[in-house]
């Protein structure tokens, strides 16, 4: 005679879940020393990322220097450069005045003071 088959009333299903478990002591102790690392770790990341954007920011604050100075010189259609002058001390009209030779312009003028009034002139033979 045949057995009834039993039915099973439960099913066993082995499975993995992300659940809260309570850490055993040594466990704390390796957490807070990984917590300690990583703390360093990104204290010295965000050390290193201030210097190197004070570094880039002063590359950048030379750029704009720059960018001012040459759109000033566009701007103006003129720059500052050094000119070999010619200064000229003129007794006749008590003055002292300084030429550029290449455009023969004045571009500075004032009267002599009392020490170069009393310059010496050579004396032709």
């Amino acid at each position: 005679m045949k057995r009834k088959q039993e039915i099973p009333k439960t099913k066993e299903v082995a499975l993995t879940m992300y659940l809260k478990c309570a850490l055993a002591d040594h466990e704390k102790i390796d957490r807070g020393r990984d917590l300690a690392h990583l703390y360093g770790e990104k204290q010295q990341l965000e050390a290193d990322m201030k210097a190197t954007r004070s570094q880039y920011q002063s590359r950048i604050d030379g750029v704009t220097g720059k960018i001012s100075m040459l759109s000033d010189t566009i701007r103006d259609a003129a720059e500052f450069r050094d000119v070999q002058c010619v200064q000229v001390f003129d007794w006749a009209n008590k003055e002292v005045y300084v030429r550029r030779p290449d455009t023969d312009e004045i571009v500075e003028s004032r009267q002599m003071r009392q020490e170069e009034l009393q310059t010496e002139f050579p004396i032709p033979a």
